[in-house]
């Protein structure tokens, strides 16, 4: 395992940062896959099996991006009546906000995932009420 951060580590990071929240596995998974349907340029390759989405690359991704201390790994309570007693989730660490100074990749990715967020924030916030 490296540790330099690649492009795609680079926008991984940036757009858990700007979730500014845990999230799941399964959530950056959709999100991930969505934004590759935009046409923002990600390197993973998704499968989907029994109704849910799976990458195996962005699974070794967030491994690595744990290891290097980029992320934290927590597990959350999970939904009983489904048969999850936890749910992976990720949250940023500090050593991010260096990252986030100076992102590194293309202004088009950076506008597409910025636009994203502020669409799925809109959502969250509409389906809060």
């Amino acid at each position: 395992m490296t540790s330099r951060l690649n492009l795609s580590d680079r926008k991984l990071l940036y757009l858990l940062a700007g979730m500014d929240t845990v999230i799941s596995y399964r959530d950056i998974t959709e999100i991930v896959y969505k934004l590759k349907q935009r046409g923002v340029t990600f390197p993973y390759k998704f499968s989907e099996h029994k109704g849910s989405i799976h990458s195996r690359e962005l699974d070794k991704a967030l491994k690595k991006l744990v290891q290097l201390g980029y992320l934290k790994e927590i597990y959350l309570p999970g939904y009983r009546d489904y048969g999850l007693l936890y749910i992976r989730a990720y949250m940023i660490t500090e050593k991010v906000k260096k990252i986030l100074e100076n992102p590194k990749f293309s202004t088009k990715d950076r506008k597409k995932i910025d636009k994203f967020i502020k669409k799925l924030k809109a959502e969250i916030l509409e389906r809060a009420r």
